[in-house]
């Protein structure tokens, strides 16, 4: 489930500072609580996100999130029990992934394409989980952070899109396949 909810929070933080008309490039993104979501780091770098700090509740002593948070374009709360406090020095657009919601968006598309798939990797991938993001974000309205619901024409493009993540010969996928196979 951290998986589909890094989607989510992709999706979100990606759309907003679309919205926002920030480019990913030069965008700082705070993110708060990753420790249980391991994929959504190394996801918003493959999409081009270059500036990221992950901050964590025991932070807080040294790092106050009200400072870390000065000049961020977005600050993801990924923390089951909100915020420790108020960032007013600076509004960041705040992204709160809603994990449900997510899931019922994304797991029809992936979950098609990984049973389509002949030899689906045990769990889904940083390149797998981008090509659900960029997806997601075609299907997104402008001004919303994320579609509403799934439509047949969304779950197809995501299981399209990552059914072309997974046959890409040059992709980290077919690599350590190759490698871990001998093939």
């Amino acid at each position: 489930m951290a998986d589909v909810a890094a989607i989510g929070a992709a999706v979100r933080c990606l759309t907003s500072l679309a919205d926002a008309h920030r480019r990913f490039g030069t965008a700082r993104v705070i993110l708060a609580g990753t420790r249980d979501n391991p994929m959504l780091c190394p996801l918003l770098i493959a999409a081009g996100i270059s500036d990221i700090t992950t901050w964590e509740p025991g932070d807080a002593a040294a790092f106050p999130l009200r400072e870390i948070t000065e000049c961020c374009d977005v600050l993801v709360d990924l923390l089951e029990e909100g915020l420790p406090d108020r960032v007013d020095s600076w509004e960041p657009i705040v992204v709160a992934p809603d994990r449900w919601h997510t899931s019922g968006i994304v797991l029809p598309g992936l979950c098609a394409a990984l049973a389509a798939s002949a030899r689906p990797p045990a769990r889904p991938t940083v390149e797998m989980a981008l090509a659900c993001v960029y997806a997601v974000i075609l299907g997104t309205p402008a001004g919303q952070q994320s579609p509403e619901h799934a439509t047949p024409e969304l779950t197809g493009q995501i299981r399209e899109a990552v059914a072309q993540a997974l046959a890409r010969p040059d992709s980290l996928i077919s690599n350590r396949r190759t490698s871990n196979n001998g093939e």
